[in-house]
């Protein structure tokens, strides 16, 4: 009897897709790819696309994209078991029975909590031992009580690569559980191999709401190339959509207040949470998930969401909004000001100020409508308004509820100083949607919102490179530049922020892991297309190239974008005319420098 990992494995690489799907949609062949009539909607051209290379397929008419498991789940209207036991059936690769799946994982799991249970105690060790002493005053430099490092049992891993093998991890059932927990990581080219895979950290535990230690989370202590963060790959015992940091502690308060803090990493909880404010958690990502959404109403009845203060917060603040927005748990926005993140926050503020901001967090509407149309008010310039409703159009077409998006509408109609008419009017032309308005009420009715059907260059560009990334993932580690883009298209920085974790912490970055994962909907039918459509070139030396260039691209779309916002400001006289010029000045030299990079490659490779 197979696990179910491993089966999961052999159904990938065994079971054609193509060939499964056959048997129930007419499939014709277009070069690499399948095309057939979409079995989730009718249509009379075939939009339906299968890639047997990447196992995936996607419906380029209603957007359902997925593996031979989710083309089960959607097919048959079946959960995540009965479609495994579907496969397994036509397939004739043999499943475990339910129970004996738990009663196997349950072993397991026993195994891997109690291993993750005695590094963490190591850790904890180290970082009061005479090794830890950097450790342990980086963390009282940051304001850190001794009283929160044991409240939260914080740790160190020493510097090298073999400190756990020599100090606890004894036996070869051990190293076998520290690999699948991904405390060890295996030498390339040298199989049975091992290294430490966290080293030279401040180690923070991740504890399960029943208390076990499911996971790590490791910060550098020093400046260097690597990543400041990584986390645990998933394993077993941790499932890193669903699990919340400090829940554990903080669920007995979240369910006496009704109300959960939510931050994004382990400083920002350990920081609200020595002020006081003990029904915080952290999401340990940028954005929170759909599942840890689902996980949190079970406890709380408001959210309020309290990110870094940059650019990059906000962006994690707005994706997280049209998550609970469609998950139905009411949002609240605490905005902190730019360069402030709630760990700096509680650094500067008292208790009873902290306490002060959180309760007077604005709601979802206003944080969201406010981050889509700006500074543009009733007095705007029309150029100004005719922007901002553009922007409006885009947030209101992701909506899901007919009447979010009504009442998204007519806030942002109201505080344009426009007539509900009229925005209803011109929605209408540039998504397809029908309005009908009602004689009695006046009120709106909005149908389901159809999916964009064209992009600017910006965002194709964008695509192209994420793309890129997850079809080819090896050239992650061949662009320092990468790191330093700004992406313009939300979908593309929640893919980034996916595919880049994923990297980092050695697990599968692929179409098929990319469509199969938790990221939001919305975000993986964006990036399908791109998936299936991607056109092979010769070797890696053109990736490379090619990525290169839409790199600088993308770094030209976002200068013109900041020269189009610096515009926008002169004419607002939001800036003076000195400023504007030089700042100007700088924008159009970075841009040619980037053109020339672009003129340059394009000679190299004539």
């Amino acid at each position: 009897m197979q696990k179910k990992n491993d089966f999961i494995e052999r159904i990938h690489r065994e079971v054609a897709i193509g060939s499964y799907i056959s048997r129930f949609v007419k499939l014709t062949k277009h070069g690499r790819y399948y095309k057939g009539l979409c079995p989730f909607h009718n249509e009379k051209t075939p939009s339906f696309t299968v890639s047997p290379d990447k196992g995936v397929y996607h419906c380029f008419g209603c957007h359902k994209s997925g593996d031979i498991i989710q083309f089960v789940r959607e097919f048959e209207n079946v959960e995540f078991l009965p479609a495994l036991e579907i496969l397994s059936k036509f397939s004739g690769i043999p499943l475990q029975s339910k129970s004996q799946i738990e009663s196997g994982q349950s072993e397991e799991k026993t195994k891997l909590y109690l291993l993750n249970k005695k590094v963490s105690e190591y850790y904890f060790n180290n970082l009061r031992s005479s090794g830890g002493k950097e450790a342990y005053e980086y963390l009282k430099s940051r304001g850190i009580e001794e009283s929160i490092f044991d409240q939260f049992q914080l740790g160190y891993s020493f510097l090298g690569f073999d400190n756990l093998k020599r100090d606890i991890l004894k036996s070869e059932e051990e190293i076998r559980l520290g690999s699948k927990l991904g405390l060890l990581k295996e030498r390339p080219n040298q199989k049975g191999s091992y290294y430490d895979f966290f080293r030279d950290r401040v180690m923070f535990p991740i504890i399960d709401i029943s208390g076990e230690v499911a996971g790590f989370g490791g910060r550098i202590i020093r400046q260097a190339e690597e990543a400041k963060y990584v986390n645990s790959p998933a394993s077993l015992v941790y499932d890193k959509g669903k699990i919340l940091y400090n829940l554990n502690n903080a669920s007995s308060s979240i369910r006496k207040s009704r109300k959960v803090v939510l931050v994004e990493g382990y400083l920002d909880v350990l920081g609200l949470v020595s002020k006081g404010i003990e029904n915080t958690v952290a999401s340990l990502g940028t954005s929170v998930t759909e599942s840890q959404v689902r996980h949190l109403k079970n406890y709380a009845d408001v959210l309020i969401l309290m990110m870094d203060g940059d650019l990059a917060g906000r962006k994690a603040a707005y994706r997280s909004s049209l998550i609970c927005l469609k998950e139905g748990l009411e949002l609240r926005v605490s905005v902190l000001d730019e360069k402030i993140d709630p760990f700096d926050f509680s650094r500067q503020k008292n208790p009873t100020e902290i306490q002060n901001k959180i309760d007077s967090a604005i709601s979802a509407s206003d944080f969201l409508i406010g981050e889509t149309i700006g500074k543009a008010r009733s007095n705007s310039t029309p150029d100004e308004k005719k922007y901002a409703v553009g922007q409006l159009f885009e947030l209101v077409k992701v909506l899901e509820k007919k009447t979010d998006r009504e009442a998204y509408l007519e806030e942002g109609a109201r505080r344009l100083g426009l007539s509900m008419s009229s925005v209803l009017s011109d929605f209408s032309t540039t998504v397809g949607e029908n309005f009908q308005v009602s004689k009695t009420d006046n009120r709106t009715t909005v149908s389901v919102p159809k999916k964009r059907t064209s992009s600017n260059s910006a965002i194709i560009c964008e695509k192209k490179i994420v793309s890129m990334l997850i079809l080819h993932n090896e050239l992650l580690s061949e662009s320092r530049e990468l790191n330093e883009i700004e992406f313009l298209d939300e979908d593309c920085s929640i893919l980034w922020d996916y595919i880049y974790t994923q990297f980092i912490n050695n697990e599968e970055v692929s179409p098929r892991s990319v469509l199969s994962s938790e990221l939001p909907e919305f975000v993986k039918n964006s990036i399908a297309p791109f998936l299936i459509e991607k056109e092979e070139v010769p070797d890696f030396e053109n990736y490379r190239s090619i990525l290169n260039e839409l790199i600088h691209r993308q770094k030209i779309f976002f200068i013109d974008d900041e020269i189009r916002k610096l515009d926008e400001a002169r004419k607002m006289s939001q800036i003076d005319e000195m400023q504007y010029l030089s700042d100007l000045s700088f924008y159009k030299t970075e841009k040619e420098k980037h053109l020339d990079y672009i003129r340059k490659l394009s000679l190299s490779t004539a």
